[in-house]
């Protein structure tokens, strides 16, 4: 049997999905976390949860579906939008990563729309 996996990196979870070549869901596995707000409006985490998600989440679609990994021929990826990773020259994280829904930069952000106009930013 031939499977597609898709694996979807969110904020609050990854998933991942086992389709067949018909379109059919064989089995699903989900790994959920959670984001800190060390400041007010501020929204981060680490992207260390993200990879350990992402094991958890398809070993237990592979165990659910009772299907080994070795039928997987493609890979799909979607995941968060908008986030910073900051890495040394080694490729090593710094520090939390700053997701798309912290809002620390909202004076710079209405300073930039005054000045430039919305329409011209956009």
């Amino acid at each position: 049997m031939s499977l597609v996996l898709g694996l979807d990196v969110s904020t609050t979870a990854t998933k991942a999905v086992l389709q067949d070549a018909e379109g059919i869901v064989r089995a699903v596995g989900t790994s959920a976390y959670a984001y800190e707000t060390p400041r007010p409006l501020w929204s981060e985490q680490d992207p260390g949860l993200w990879w350990d998600a992402a094991r958890i989440a398809v070993r237990a679609a592979l165990e659910a579906s009772g299907i080994d990994g070795s039928a997987v021929q493609a890979v799909g990826l979607t995941g968060q939008m908008h986030g910073l990773v900051a890495l040394d020259a080694k490729g090593r994280v710094l520090r939390p990563a700053i997701l798309w829904n912290d809002q620390r930069n909202g004076a710079e952000c209405r300073e930039i729309e005054a000045t430039l106009g919305l329409e011209r930013l956009i």
